[in-house]
């Protein structure tokens, strides 16, 4: 069985049609976590009705209270923490991840890799709507990385992503926002884990001002900088 946790914070309309989405199209035995920043979004009653929810390979379906404070973050730590299954992939709440890519994530587990990276900026994969800074930006990084270092995806900013239980647990989740799921797959790709990566697409569902601060660019400039200085201090050490 896999896991497939999925950080909710104003998404709440998007759930039916996420649920209805994964049933249709994962073709695995799959738990859905739900995990909610604040208390008063959902009524016991809205959360009955969601977690009866059944159809497909869904097994269970549960709508959990972020226990950690508000932010993605501290959301994926209290999902990863109670899921049951292995592996464990992480989604947005708002319809922008396909979940007909959880199937070729799964084959690529099932080769023998450790984390699979959906990727938009490979071959076969697309990148709708958005801004475009934050799509240059996330390019840029994704692909300088790839042919620099290595390392076998060419985008390591995207947070979809499936991980095998017990990477996560040897690393841990860190971080301050959404930069955990690029720190996490640079710090196992460094001591050795196997990474692989599949199409996917991302589409911006909702036509709102976008949340991508400044703030977020810096953690993760900061991360690319690191990364770069340890692989080329590891790099050096070999020879």
């Amino acid at each position: 069985m896999i896991s497939i946790i999925i950080p909710l914070k104003d998404e709440k309309n998007y759930i039916f049609h996420i649920i209805e989405d994964i049933s249709r199209k994962v073709r695995s035995e799959n738990e859905i976590l739900i995990i909610y920043d604040y208390d008063g979004l959902f009524s016991e009653e809205e959360i009955q009705n969601i977690e009866n929810l059944k159809g497909g390979e869904i097994s269970s379906i549960k709508i959990l209270r972020n226990k950690y404070g508000s932010g993605a973050l501290n959301a994926i730590k209290t999902g990863v923490e109670i899921c049951k299954g292995d592996p464990v992939v992480f989604m947005t709440a708002d319809l922008s991840d396909d979940p007909e890519t959880i199937n070729r994530m799964i084959q690529k587990i099932s080769e023998g890799f450790d984390i699979v990276c959906g990727s938009r900026f490979s071959k076969g994969g697309r990148y709708f709507g958005g801004s475009i800074l934050k799509r240059n930006l996330a390019k840029f990084a994704s692909l300088s990385l790839h042919y620099i270092t290595g390392i076998p995806t060419k985008d390591i900013t995207n947070t979809f992503k499936m991980f095998r239980k017990n990477v996560i647990q040897d690393l841990g989740i860190k971080g301050k926002y959404f930069e955990w799921s690029m720190r996490l797959t640079l710090e196992a790709f460094l001591k050795g884990y196997k990474i692989s990566e599949v199409p996917c697409s991302w589409r911006e569902i909702r036509k709102t001002r976008t949340n991508f601060k400044w703030r977020y660019i810096l953690n993760y400039l900061m991360i690319y900088i690191c990364y770069i200085s340890r692989w080329i201090e590891l790099r050096y050490k070999s020879y």
